[in-house]
């Protein structure tokens, strides 16, 4: 993965802002996640992952569910 930009205001060269991104290792029973924050605000996505699934601000589901929501808003 790319480096993460963790300073606030940054443009990203398509008339928009560069993603926030944090990381967080596994500790005890809480799974690692990413932490996305708005380049231009405190709005935040919290994404826990692990072998079964993914968990996109509280809502949990297969990665293949996730696959089948996000895939084509990637690809309009």
């Amino acid at each position: 993965m790319a480096k993460q930009n963790k300073k606030i205001g940054i443009l990203d060269g398509h008339d928009g802002w560069k993603l926030r991104i944090f990381h967080k290792q596994a500790k005890g029973c809480r799974s690692p996640r990413y932490l996305v924050k708005c380049g231009c605000c405190e709005n935040k996505v919290e994404i826990y992952y692990d072998e079964f699934g993914l968990e996109i601000n509280g809502v949990h589901a297969s990665k293949e569910e996730w696959l089948n929501v996000l895939k084509p808003l990637l690809n309009m």
